[in-house]
C-alpha cells in the first residue's frame, strides 16, 4: 500500500502532465487559428478578422500557460516522489537522549 504522502506526490505529477498535454493543445489550437486569419486589403474594419486574431492570441496564451504549469508540476511532482521514495529505503541512524530513555538505532528500510 503507497502512503498517502507519495500518492499526493503522484496526484501532482498526473495533474502536471494532464495540464501540459491541454496546454499543448490549446496552444496549437490558438495557432492554428492565429495563422488561418486573412487579412483582406482595402477593409480597415475587418470585425472577422481582428476577433480571429484576438481569439488566436487568447489560446495561444492560455494553452502557453497551461504547458508552462503543467511542466512544473509534472517536474515538482516527479521529483518530490523519487526523493520520497529514497527517503524509505537505506540505512538511518538515530540517537535518542531523554531522563527516561538513552539509546542508539541502526535502522535499514528495504
Amino acid at each position: 500500500m503507497k502512503e498517502k504522502t507519495y500518492l499526493h506526490y503522484e496526484h501532482i505529477t498526473n495533474i502536471g502532465i494532464g495540464f501540459a498535454a491541454g496546454g499543448a493543445v490549446i496552444a496549437g489550437i490558438g495557432i492554428a487559428v492565429l495563422t488561418s486569419a486573412h487579412h483582406t486589403e482595402g477593409d480597415w474594419l475587418n470585425i472577422s478578422y481582428t476577433g480571429q486574431v484576438f481569439s488566436g492570441a487568447i489560446l495561444t496564451g492560455l494553452g502557453s500557460a497551461l504547458l508552462l504549469t503543467g511542466a512544473i508540476l509534472a517536474i515538482t511532482g516527479s521529483t518530490n516522489m523519487q526523493d520520497y521514495k529514497n527517503k524509505q529505503h537505506g540505512l538511518s541512524f538515530d540517537m535518542k537522549y531523554t531522563p527516561q530513555f538513552k539509546g542508539v538505532s541502526l535502522v535499514y528500510r528495504f
